[in-house]
């Protein structure tokens, strides 16, 4: 997906002021930060889904991920 940020960090002739450089920096930082806890995130998920795999024998469901994911975030129901 390319947007409107990956577009002016890839453009030949880049932002045309030292404002729009500063604020196209600073805004690819951010994104930057956003996406590496997210990445974070999913890594631990997908460390849990392969723990229970060990457990269980097998691949888990949907419904038993969403259980697991509940439990570990003190959802029990």
């Amino acid at each position: 997906m390319i947007d409107d940020l990956v577009k002016r960090l890839r453009s030949p002739n880049g932002p045309f002021n030292w404002e729009d450089a500063v604020a196209t920096y600073l805004e690819a930082a951010d994104r930057i930060e956003k996406l590496e806890a997210v990445t974070k995130d999913d890594a631990k998920w997908l460390a849990t889904y392969h723990k229970w795999c060990e457990i269980n024998g097998c691949a888990p469901s949907s419904s038993d991920l969403i259980s697991a994911r509940e439990a570990l975030e003190g959802k029990d129901d």
